[in-house]
C-alpha cells in the first residue's frame, strides 16, 4: 500500500489533469501565487511571461514531505493565456532550493508545464519556472512542519499492543500525522534543531537506534548503534546528541546500571559521562538551551531501587550537582536555562508536574493531574516556555499526552485514549502556541 501522502499526490495529480482538460484553472497574477489572472487562453500572440496555473505557497511535513507540484502556462503581454497549438519549444525551471522537473501536456485549451518540486530544506524556498525564454515566474513556498509535537503509540496496531509507532500532532492535538511503522516499539524520538530529521529508538530491533528524514519519511539505522542506548536529545546547535546507555554493573553488581553519555550528530565519538555507582541510573538528560549544561535523573545517593532527583553537570560530565530536594523525573529546562520541569510518580512524592530552581532548589508545584494518576512524566517545553507536554497515566487507564500551560496550571489531554498507550512526548521546533 502506498504511503498517505503519496496517495495523496497521486490524487491531486488525477484532479489537476481533469481540471485542466476542462479549461477552469485560474492563472495567478504575474506568477507569484497571488490574485487571479485571465482564464481564456489568446491563441497566436507571442509568448511575453510565464504564469503559474497552480501551487501551493505552504507545504506542510510531513503530510506531503517536502514535494510541491505546479501548474505554469505561457501569458501574453497583457497576462492573458496563450493558445499553443502544441508544447512549448523550451521550458526552463530553475530551483532556488532543491530540485524541480517539468513535463508538458498539450490540451484543448493550450499547453500546460507541470512541475514537480523537490524542495531542499525547511523554510521559505523559490522556483523560476520560464517558457520559450520569457519573463520568469517566480513562486516561493515555504515548507513547515505538520506538528511540533512527536509520540509513541499502539493506535495504528491496536490498544494493548506490543507495536509502537511514532505520530507527529498540532500542539492543540490536532493533525495527527503517522510517521513510522513496523512491528517493534518506536520511542524516545527527538527532532534535530532545524526540524528536518528525528533519531529515536526502535526498541528490541536488530538495529536499535534509528533516524528518518522528513524528505521522505523513510526510516534508516542511525551510523552509531547500541541496542540497549535510548532517551536520545539533540543539542541546541545539532552538533551532539545526548542519550543514555542501560548496562551490566561490575562486579559484584546484580543490577543493571544506566549512564549519559554524548556523541557527535552523525554518530561520531561516542563517550560516556557519567560513572554510575554499581546498580545506580542516570539518565534521561537534556541540554540547556545553550547547550553548555545537560539535567538529567540520577538515582545517586538514594536508597534502591528507583527512586531518583535531578541533577545538572556540563556536557564533558563535569561540575555534578543534584538541584532537587525531593524526587523528580524526566527533567527538561525552560528558556531561562535556570529553571527546569520535573515529574513524578504516585507517593514520590506525587504524581505531578513541578518546576525546580536549579540554583536554589527551590520546587513549585504546577499541575496535578484531575484524578489519581500513576505518573506524569515530561517530555519536553514549547520553545516559548510556556506549556510543557507530558506522559500521564491516570489510574485504571493506559497514558496519554497532556499538554500543560505553566503560567496558568490548565491542561488538555491531547489524545485522550484511555484503553491505548499514547507516551513519550516530545516538543519539537516550531509553533509555541496552540
Amino acid at each position: 500500500m502506498a504511503p498517505a501522502w503519496e496517495a495523496a499526490l497521486i490524487l491531486k495529480q488525477r484532479i489537476l489533469a481533469q481540471v485542466s482538460m476542462i479549461g477552469i484553472l485560474a492563472l495567478s497574477g504575474c506568477g507569484d501565487g497571488s490574485g487571479d489572472g485571465p482564464t481564456g487562453p489568446t491563441p497566436g500572440a507571442a509568448v511575453s511571461q510565464t504564469g503559474i496555473v497552480f501551487g501551493d505557497n505552504q507545504v506542510r511535513l510531513p503530510g506531503t514531505p517536502l514535494v510541491q507540484e505546479l501548474i505554469a502556462a505561457a501569458l501574453d503581454e497583457g497576462g492573458a493565456r496563450i493558445q499553443q497549438a502544441g508544447l512549448p519549444a523550451s521550458i526552463q525551471v530553475t530551483a532556488g532550493n532543491g530540485t524541480a522537473t517539468a513535463r508538458s501536456t498539450t490540451t484543448d485549451n493550450g499547453g500546460l508545464i507541470y512541475v514537480t518540486w523537490q524542495l531542499g530544506s525547511l523554510g521559505v524556498q523559490e522556483l523560476r519556472i520560464s517558457i520559450d525564454g520569457s519573463d520568469p515566474a517566480v513562486f516561493t513556498a515555504d515548507a513547515v512542519l505538520a506538528g511540533p509535537l512527536l509520540f509513541a503509540s499502539d493506535r495504528a496496531s491496536g490498544a494493548g499492543s506490543s507495536t509502537w509507532d511514532l505520530f507527529a500532532m498540532e500542539a492543540d492535538g490536532s493533525q495527527v500525522v503517522q510517521l513510522t511503522s513496523g512491528t517493534s516499539r518506536d520511542r524516545d524520538s527527538s527532532w534535530s534543531p532545524d526540524g528536518s530529521v528525528i533519531v529515536f529508538e526502535r526498541f528490541d530491533a536488530p538495529e536499535n537506534v534509528m533516524q528518518v528524514a522528513l524528505a521522505d519519511l523513510l526510516p534508516e539505522p542511525f551510523p552509531y548503534q547500541n541496542p540497549d542506548a535510548g532517551s536520545f536529545v539533540w543539542s541546541p546547535d545539532g552538533t551532539r546528541i545526548a542519550f543514555s546507555i542501560k548496562q551490566a554493573g561490575g562486579a559484584g553488581c546484580t543490577r543493571a546500571e544506566h549512564n549519559v553519555w554524548v556523541m557527535g550528530a552523525d554518530g561520531s565519538e561516542p563517550t560516556r559521562i557519567t560513572d554510575s555507582p554499581c546498580g545506580t541510573a542516570n539518565k534521561f538528560p537534556d541540554w540547556a538551551p545553550g547547550g553548555q549544561t545537560l539535567a538529567y535523573e540520577s538515582e545517586e545517593g538514594l536508597a534502591c531501587c528507583s527512586a531518583a532527583a535531578i541533577w545538572t553537570m556540563t556536557p564533558s560530565g563535569d561540575s555534578r550537582v543534584r538541584v532537587s530536594n525531593d524526587l523528580g523525573y524526566r527533567p527538561h529546562w525552560l528558556p531561562d536555562e535556570r529553571r527546569a520541569v520535573m515529574g513524578g510518580w504516585s507517593g514520590e512524592p506525587s504524581a505531578s508536574l513541578r518546576i525546580v530552581d536549579t540554583v536554589t532548589g527551590e520546587e513549585e508545584s504546577v499541575w496535578t493531574p484531575p484524578s489519581p494518576a500513576e505518573f506524569v512524566l515530561p517530555g519536553g517545553v514549547s520553545p516559548d516556555g510556556r506549556y510543557a507536554v507530558a506522559e500521564v497515566a491516570l489510574l485504571d487507564q493506559d497514558s496519554d499526552v497532556f499538554r500543560i500551560d505553566l503560567e496558568t496550571g490548565e491542561s488538555l489531554n491531547l489524545t485522550n485514549r484511555p484503553d491505548g498507550l499514547d507516551g513519550f512526548p516530545s516538543w519539537g521546533p516550531g509553533q509555541s502556541q496552540p
